[in-house]
């Protein structure tokens, strides 16, 4: 008996030891291109999420108060494109600057109210890798990875499990948000408390068939345009307030549909993921390409690998083209996942620039409507400084929100807004 008591006392011990040693080892000491002290403790390493794969993060505590602030997990879209890009260009505590040398202060950053933990997913995202053999990933796939790789990361940083937990990201890692939600509602161990979505590749046919309104309303199809393409797929072409079953239309349909909606935007130089801008950036990233260059200068160097203990030989890349072509998305709507978290509790965020063709709000603003919970505020302008910052209506459990002049990212367009509109969605208090 007294041997089985040390043996335990010893196997604790160690567990103990291999804890505070895992959280150690990730401590970045040495931030290359920053000078002077970091912001707050940060962190970089390999977390488990399969039998082989492993996926990089990137996690900064809080800068006020990081045993009580809640932990956002943020993922980018893609698939296949890196979450480092929002840790050092958007609303990490650093901005790469111009020259991919050096490193500024970000006047916006999440970590002033939040510890931040950024993500690469899935394995062939930035520095995450898997076993060669393993040539795709899924949604399904992703969603248990991405799960065991939380898992890991709570293990590795035990005093933050009981911190609140809200996931986030954007594009499509509306399905990385809103699968992975689901299935935190099943782990009680988990202090799972919400989710937020900007611009989200969140139901495939509810941003399809609001195309056709959308572009009248943003001036790419006029009015006459606009009534023959509703003639040909809406069921009564005289009530512009039945929605266009486009996806359930004829093909030739279809085609007409977004070839013109598409070809009208091209002709006037628009860029469909933010038609305020005129590049187009042909990337299924999205969002504004600013820095791009600055950032894989940075991140490719040896002296900041080194510091981040990078292990792969690939170059880093924004987006990566494999994993993009090979992955399978299984899931056209993220209706039942939402729902889940929802009705198990949990509070939700939807947010869209409003000036992003590729997924226009009106299509997220109808997914939200879809799913049946009784508004408890009528649409309404906020404003930031003065400014007007979007219009914002509140469901039970769920909140929608657009993002005034921002596109496709509204977290790189205005900065300002989003971390306005979050801080205000975590504590939990109406935009005014």
């Amino acid at each position: 008996m007294r041997n089985i008591f040390w043996y335990t006392l010893f196997f604790l011990y160690l567990g103990v030891f291999e804890d505070v040693h895992a959280y150690e080892k990730h401590r970045i000491k040495h931030l290359p291109g920053w000078n002077g002290n970091l912001v707050s403790p940060m962190y970089t390493g390999y977390l488990k999420a399969g039998r082989l794969a492993r996926f990089f993060y990137a996690f900064v505590e809080s800068e006020s108060d990081p045993a009580n602030d809640p932990l956002i997990l943020w993922f980018n879209g893609g698939p296949g494109c890196s979450s480092l890009r929002s840790f050092l260009m958007d609303h990490g505590p650093y901005r790469v600057t111009d020259d991919g040398r050096t490193l500024e202060k970000n006047p916006h950053p999440w970590t002033r109210f939040a510890n931040v933990l950024y993500l690469e997913t899935p394995a062939g995202t930035g520095f995450s890798y898997d076993s060669p053999l393993v040539l795709s990933s899924s949604d399904d796939r992703s969603t248990k990875q991405n799960l065991r790789a939380l898992k890991d990361f709570l293990e590795k940083y035990p005093r933050f499990k009981s911190n609140d937990l809200y996931l986030s990201g954007f594009s499509y890692a509306a399905v990385y948000v809103s699968m992975l939600a689901a299935s935190l509602v099943d782990e009680k161990d988990i202090n799972f408390k919400g989710f937020t979505i900007g611009n989200g590749y969140i139901d495939h046919s509810k941003i399809a068939n609001s195309v056709i309104e959308f572009a009248r309303q943003n001036g790419i199809l006029n009015k006459i345009e606009h009534k023959a393409l509703r003639s040909v797929c809406c069921r009564d072409e005289s009530d512009d307030s039945i929605k266009c079953e486009l996806l359930g239309a004829n093909y030739l349909c279809k085609q007409t549909a977004f070839g013109s909606v598409l070809m009208k935007a091209k002709l006037m130089g628009k860029n469909i993921w933010n038609l305020e801008e005129k590049k187009s950036l042909g990337s299924s990233g999205g969002g504004s390409c600013k820095n791009l260059k600055a950032l894989e200068t940075y991140l490719n160097r040896p002296d900041v690998q080194g510091a981040f203990r990078v292990r792969t030989m690939d170059k880093w890349q924004n987006c990566g083209t494999r994993v993009e072509v090979t992955y399978r998305r299984q899931y056209t709507t993220m209706r039942k996942f939402v729902q889940k978290a929802l009705e198990a509790g949990k509070r939700g965020l939807i947010y869209a620039g409003d000036t992003d063709l590729a997924c226009n709000y009106m299509g997220e603003h109808w997914f939200v409507q879809d799913l049946d919970r009784p508004p408890i505020s009528q649409p309404y302008t906020w404003f930031h400084d003065g400014i007007e910052g979007g219009y914002v209506q509140y469901y039970d459990g769920i909140v929608f929100s657009t993002i005034h002049g921002t596109g496709h990212y509204p977290i790189s367009d205005k900065p300002e807004l989003v971390y306005k509109l979050i801080t205000s969605f975590i504590q939990d208090k109406k935009l005014i």
